[in-house]
């Protein structure tokens, strides 16, 4: 039990428990009253003094703590942000672009009604600026593109655009210039190489086809592009021409020579297309459809006798005609001389060679 002091009004003594027996004993004691163990004095305790121990007067502030501060500058921000967010975006007016643009006014900045807090005091505020982090605020590129004097993404596209297609048309205007001087060079440096024999040369003075050396000498030329092997395919060129014209204008006719005629003048179009081979090759395949023609009937009685033929017209068309004996017909190019009674007799006055013509075997040579 703690101890009582027998005088009236004297304030009790503090108590500690006996290290032996655990009863209470005054913290002044030396010796325990219940099992006589020495206990020893108390260590003396430390003693810490006030303001008013020492004679001061204590001032309460109130200080909110950091993260009420934070909390309420975070609000602040965000409905500062939010505001401002929806200001813009009933600003924005559409563009003929698809975009929309801002209006250049400046946003308000006052104080948000909406959040219905108090004014902070100088001291708050000096508070809050030491502990809270800076305010959030709105960003908007495309507003400070305007804001700043820059254009909008699509100016900068459109300008990309025609400034690429001037530099590709330079480009191209400057390649077509100088192609030919390209071609001169690289012709140069073809002529300055070591060239092979052409072997066209050595087929042509063997005997081979004309056609074929032809070919030859295309695939020559092509590889080894130079003045002399231009020369070559030239003189073989003519040569083949020479010998198709030859074909044709044997006397007398020979049906067999114009069907050479017209495959060599084809083959040799394949091999070398150019203007003059595709006109003998026209020529061949109108002289083709002329002496094609067929007789279909003959009228020996008549005054003078007639003879109908069928011939074959430009558009591969079948045509009738009746020619009087003596007539010209197909543009002047044969003349009937004599009309019989199976077959006529006519002349080719491009050629000036004799020619027959019957029902079964169409034209052959008199």
């Amino acid at each position: 039990m703690p101890s009582h002091d027998s005088t009236e009004g004297r304030p009790q003594d503090k108590t500690r428990l006996c290290p032996t027996c655990r009863m209470e004993i005054s913290v002044l004691a030396t010796k325990c009253r219940f099992c006589g163990e020495e206990v020893g004095r108390p260590r003396e305790e430390q003693r810490t003094l006030t303001i008013e121990d020492l004679g001061g007067e204590t001032i309460e502030h109130y200080a909110p703590s950091n993260s009420v501060m934070e909390a309420l500058e975070a609000f602040r921000s965000e409905e500062s942000f939010r505001k401002s967010r929806a200001a813009v975006e009933a600003k924005k007016k559409p563009s003929i672009f698809g975009r929309h643009r801002i209006s250049e006014e400046k946003e308000d900045t006052s104080e948000i009604p909406e959040t219905k807090l108090p004014p902070l005091d100088a001291y708050s505020r000096s508070l809050a600026a030491s502990v809270a982090p800076p305010p959030v605020k709105s960003y908007s590129p495309y507003k400070r593109k305007l804001r700043d004097g820059g254009l909008p993404d699509w100016y900068r596209s459109a300008a990309i655009f025609i400034f690429s297609a001037i530099v590709i048309a330079v480009i191209a205007f400057a390649g077509i210039k100088s192609a030919p001087k390209i071609r001169a060079m690289i012709s140069s440096q073809n002529e300055n190489q070591f060239m092979p024999p052409n072997p066209a040369i050595s087929l042509l003075e063997s005997g081979e086809d004309l056609v074929e050396v032809l070919d030859v000498a295309v695939k020559h030329q092509r590889k080894y592009d130079n003045p002399e092997s231009r020369a070559t395919l030239e003189d073989i060129k003519n040569k083949v021409k020479r010998h198709i014209e030859e074909l044709l204008a044997q006397n007398p006719f020979d049906q067999n020579n114009l069907s050479k005629a017209w495959e060599k003048a084809s083959k040799a179009y394949n091999y070398c297309p150019s203007e003059d081979l595709l006109e003998l090759k026209n020529k061949v395949s109108a002289e083709v459809r002329l002496y094609g023609a067929m007789l279909l009937n003959t009228d020996v009685e008549s005054k003078p006798p007639v003879a109908e033929f069928s011939l074959v017209g430009p558009d591969t068309k079948e045509i009738h005609v009746t020619v009087k004996e003596g007539d010209f017909f197909c543009e002047n190019r044969f003349q009937l001389t004599l009309v019989k009674r199976d077959e006529v007799c006519l002349i080719d006055t491009l050629y000036n060679r004799k020619l027959r013509c019957n029902k079964a075997t169409g034209i052959t040579r008199f």
